[in-house]
């Protein structure tokens, strides 16, 4: 019931300070008196309260429940909370908040995040040097930031530390645990990024963007905006989109979102069935002559030393060892110029990163990728990745009636194009 009622209070966004109080009531009742899974729940949305509402006060003792049941938050909702206690609270605050995560065994934030709290050093040991009242907590605060990241040796620049890996299968009630926690992280509202958006078709079932370069499809949590789902967010005046596909952070071009979950059911179903087409218009260097219409048939793998990156297996018993997925992309070149080819690429499979290692695969790398393809790339190199989402043909969720969707090319790869000789002119036939 508790549970429950946390919930209720903050499904919709708390953000009266009285209900975060209340919320934080519960939490206290839970520590208290129920069993350490279950009391996870109620404390989550408790914290998901008070991040909402930035109330950093109740979300440092939410944080310190946690702990104290043994289901600690992660490294993102920590920095939230001092980055909120820095804005809102003072330095005093952050230096007491630092100081309490540090005792509670410390955290494992990622280079962006350990680049956040490096920030929010400088910004205490700017306050620091003044001579104004506060320097002192400013230069505490700055201290107690600086233990807690040399605490698990990151300095912001570096990787974040790794989290051992436990081998087997997760017990029942972790596996419960991990359950509520993904449930309840709904409790936190997404940042609304004001950014505007260029709307290639809307209606009340569907929102399709032609995403920039260099902007991420989704946040890696939801402490954090900066990416398409939250300027969606922002546009959709709070409402949350359902996110059904992704495209590569330097990838420009059409991202289709469901505005209703039936809609992104039906959408997500499509893709999944690979029921959809869709095309893209890739700037492949020409190292070698392209012939007008080629073929790429090759498993696609989770890199065997870097899990950001994907990788064609050398040979079967590779590709069996790895388990990787079959996958197949079909390019037909456009346009022709000495020293690149504009191209359509249609996959027809929609594994990570699959056009560009297929293209680094034929020899061919696409002209900015310096994750596949680096020793290709010209110099001075290309200000952007050259691969755009230009065309995608679905059924309409609603009507079942077929809807082909184009995403114009942006200033910025017309530019690129201009660089190899190419006029972009030329558009996919494919789809």
């Amino acid at each position: 019931a508790a549970a429950e009622e946390a919930e209720a209070r903050v499904g919709g966004g708390a953000a009266a300070r009285p209900e975060v109080e209340e919320a934080m009531v519960l939490a206290r009742e839970a520590a208290a008196a129920m069993e350490p899974e279950r009391c996870g729940v109620v404390l989550l949305a408790a914290l998901g309260s008070s991040l909402t509402a930035r109330a950093p006060w109740s979300a440092c003792e939410a944080l310190q429940l946690l702990h104290a049941s043994g289901c600690p938050a992660d490294s993102g909702a920590q920095v939230r909370v001092l980055r909120d206690c820095a804005e809102l609270s003072g330095w005093r605050a952050v230096a007491d908040e630092a100081a309490a995560a540090a005792a509670r065994g410390g955290i494992a934030p990622d280079p962006q995040e350990g680049a956040a709290l490096q920030q929010l050093v400088a910004a205490a040991r700017s306050a620091a040097s003044d001579a104004a009242a506060s320097s002192t907590a400013a230069e505490e605060a700055a201290t107690a930031l600086e233990a807690l990241l040399a605490l698990r040796g990151c300095t912001g620049g570096g990787a974040a530390a790794s989290k051992p890996r436990r081998s087997g299968a997760l017990d029942a009630a972790e596996q419960r645990q991990r359950s509520f926690s993904r449930r309840y992280s709904r409790s936190f509202a997404l940042a609304a990024d004001e950014a505007p958006v260029e709307v290639v078709y809307e209606d009340e079932w569907l929102l399709a963007l032609n995403k920039p370069a260099d902007v991420s499809s989704v946040p890696r949590h939801r402490f954090e905006g900066s990416s398409m789902v939250n300027r969606a967010v922002h546009y959709l005046g709070g409402r949350s989109p359902y996110v059904v596909h992704r495209l590569d952070h330097g990838t420009s071009g059409l991202l289709l979102f469901g505005k209703t979950r039936p809609a992104a059911a039906s959408l997500a179903a499509q893709f999944r069935e690979r029921t959809l087409s869709k095309a893209y218009l890739a700037t492949l260097l020409a190292t070698h002559p392209l012939p007008d219409s080629f073929v790429v048939d090759a498993p696609i793998a989770g890199h065997p030393q870097d899990r950001l990156r994907s990788y064609v297996p050398a040979d079967a018993a590779e590709a069996e060892a790895l388990r990787a997925q079959e996958a197949l992309t079909r390019f037909r070149v456009l346009e022709r110029a000495d020293r690149a080819a504009l191209c359509e690429a249609s996959p027809v499979s929609g594994r990570m990163h699959q056009i560009r290692l297929h293209a680094e695969h034929s020899g061919c790398p696409i002209a900015g990728d310096t994750q596949y393809g680096a020793g290709a790339q010209p110099h001075p190199p290309c200000a952007r990745l050259l691969l755009h989402a230009h065309t995608l043909r679905v059924r309409h969720p609603a009507s079942d009636e077929p809807l082909r969707l184009v995403a114009p090319l942006p200033a910025d790869y017309r530019e690129g194009l201009e660089r190899f000789g190419l006029s972009g002119a030329a558009q996919p036939l494919g789809v």
